[in-house]
């Protein structure tokens, strides 16, 4: 049996993917389903939906570097992770029952016909499951972290809860469903105390109780 590799010290995850990995599981999706993730990464969330008994789990991402290590890592799913152009997903149409995108929807310039590109390759009644920051929120924690302006760049296309709604039904989905998901997690904690000391630990409390409409992340799903 192959044994997985380090990770070469350039790549590493900055999402939390524990958190990712719970709101898949409560969505439901029944384990014979084809489910495809964009923005992977290292591929580090199919690998853990494999580890959970998901079959056929593909993942995708621009970063040839992320996915070459992630190869090298994950043995069990190297032949389902791949590179593309950010623009054209390299799938047929109505190849996948479930397309995820966590931490992606707030990089994509273009996002609104990206989204119609998701479609494409969604079965009928295939969903849309996907994580993304309020940049009510956001915009300020990462001027915080930043100090500057700079993540405004990478962070080109963040949403308000009126807004996302928007963007999902321009791009053709219904019984769309936007909701919150605890940010009160180890890795938020860690996340917090690095970059503001245990003093930001109790905005990160007050942060985990406010309305939809201020809460720092978005999770939610959509169907074709």
């Amino acid at each position: 049996m192959d044994q997985p590799v380090p990770f070469r010290y350039e790549s590493r995850e900055y999402g939390n993917i524990q958190n990712s990995v719970d709101y898949f599981l409560k969505c439901g999706v029944a384990k014979n389903k084809r489910i495809l993730d964009i923005g992977t990464n290292l591929g580090s969330f199919p690998n853990e939906l494999h580890n959970f008994g998901y079959g056929e789990v593909f993942g995708i991402d621009i970063r040839k570097e992320a996915i070459s290590n992630g190869q090298q890592h994950y043995t069990a799913i190297r032949d389902h992770l791949s590179s593309y152009d950010g623009h054209v997903i390299p799938f047929d149409k109505e190849s996948f029952d479930v397309i995820t995108m966590f931490d992606v929807i707030e990089h994509i310039p273009k996002v609104a016909e990206f989204l119609v590109e998701v479609k494409r390759v969604l079965a009928p009644g295939g969903r849309l499951i996907f994580q993304t920051p309020n940049i009510f929120i956001n915009s300020v924690w990462s001027t915080i972290v930043w100090r500057s302006f700079g993540w405004r760049e990478e962070h080109c296309s963040l949403q308000s809860l009126r807004s996302l709604r928007k963007l999902l039904l321009n791009a053709g989905f219904d019984r769309i469903v936007i909701e919150k998901q605890s940010i009160n997690t180890e890795f938020n904690k860690s996340e917090v105390r690095r970059q503001l000391g245990f003093v930001g630990l109790p905005l990160l409390t007050l942060a985990d109780n406010l309305p939809l409409v201020l809460f720092p992340n978005f999770y939610g799903m959509a169907n074709k």
